[in-house]
Order: structure tokens, then C-alpha cells, then sequence
């Protein structure tokens, strides 16, 4: 369902930037960089283990960033782009710890196991509700949560289409992270809580 979603947003999004930019000297970047950054947010919805994960998660930041810094010469890009690297940092830290963790303890790279390990408690409790707090951070901040949404608002200096593009899975990417590990959050108590009353608060 995911994959369908983004394929279909990413498709218009393409479309419509194939006009965007026409006769621009980086044109051809532009759509390069897209195109690159909207595979591998695909790629990220069908990974079956944390190795493709985590990269699919990273690849997916640099993307956007080439594509905020599209003009070199923009100094409010430039600053947004700065922006992002820092936040896009600390969600990959918390899923890396996080990734470690279940990795670590149960021995296992592919989702499917590590679920199935989840849900016959093989994983020890307190690593498992550890595991879901780092990946509810993670989560959190990927989505420009409150305080992680600063960099959102340096997005209109980047190219249109790149607005539209985060629709396409890239702020989608926190929400598909916690649906994807559902079977862990399912089985821990205080990393619900964290998602239910930090959505709340970015909410209101």
C-alpha cells in the first residue's frame, strides 16, 4: 500500500517537474536528484531487513538535501539544508541504536524474524521497550515533529516539486517506520505513550 502511494505521488511529482525548471542549466540535475530520491523512499517501503532499512532511511535524507541545495547560491537554502543534515543525523542515530539493539539480541537482520522474535518474547522485555523508544524518536524527528520542524519552513526556497515530494514519503517516512515495526510497538508500553502525547503536542 505504501509503495503504491508513493509510486503514484512520486509519478505526479515527476510529471509535472518534467516542465519545471525547463531551460534551466540545472534541469537535468534536478530531475536526476528526484528521481534518485523518490526510488529509494520505494526501496525503503519493500526492505525486508535493517541493512536496507537504515540505508534506504539515510539515502533518503541526502536525496532531499541535494535537492534543497539545488542552487548553490541561495543562502536560505543553503541554511535549510544545514538545518536538515542536523535533524536528519539524530534520527539515524536513535534507528542505528535502535537497529543495534534488536540486532544484538536476537541475532537476526531480517524484519520477519525479529518480529516473529518480538512476539514469542525471545527479546528480553526491557531491550524490546528500549529498542521502541529510540525508534519512536527516530520516527518523531523524520516527520518534523515539534521541536524537529524548523527546517520545513526553509522548503520554499528549495525548487516546488521538492514540496511535493515530501508527501511522497519523505514526512510520511516517521508513520510508515512505526506501522512497519508494529509488531514491537505492540509489545511495549511507554513508546505508544511517547508517539500518542508528542503527535498530540505537535498537533495542537
Amino acid at each position: 500500500t505504501f509503495f503504491i502511494m508513493v509510486s503514484i505521488i512520486g509519478w505526479v511529482v515527476i510529471d509535472f517537474s518534467k516542465n519545471y525548471l525547463w531551460g534551466d542549466a540545472l534541469h537535468k540535475i534536478f530531475l536526476g536528484r528526484l528521481i534518485f530520491t523518490i526510488s529509494v523512499v520505494q526501496f525503503l517501503t519493500i526492505a525486508g531487513d535493517m541493512i536496507s532499512f537504515f540505508g534506504c532511511w539515510f539515502l533518503s535524507d541526502v536525496g532531499l538535501r541535494k535537492l534543497i541545495a539545488l542552487y548553490e547560491n541561495r543562502k536560505y537554502a543553503l541554511i535549510t539544508e544545514k538545518k536538515k543534515f542536523i535533524i536528519s543525523f539524530a534520527s539515524n542515530f536513535f534507528m542505528l541504536f535502535s537497529f543495534a539493539l534488536l540486532y544484538v539480541f536476537s541475532g537476526q537482520l531480517y524484519l520477519s524474524q525479529i518480529f516473529d522474535s518480538s512476539q514469542k518474547q525471545f527479546i528480553h522485555s526491557s531491550v524490546l521497550e528500549w529498542a521502541a523508544i529510540t525508534l519512536a524518536l527516530s520516527a518523531i524527528i523524520k516527520s518534523a515533529n515539534i521541536p524537529f520542524h524548523g527546517w520545513v519552513l526553509g522548503m520554499m526556497e528549495a525548487p516546488t516539486p521538492v514540496s511535493g515530494l515530501l508527501h511522497a514519503g519523505l514526512l510520511n517516512a516517521g508513520p510508515f517506520l512505526v506501522i512497519r515495526f508494529a509488531s514491537i510497538f505492540e509489545n511495549v508500553s511507554i513508546a505508544p505513550d511517547i508517539l500518542i502525547l508528542w503527535g498530540g503536542l505537535s498537533a495542537l
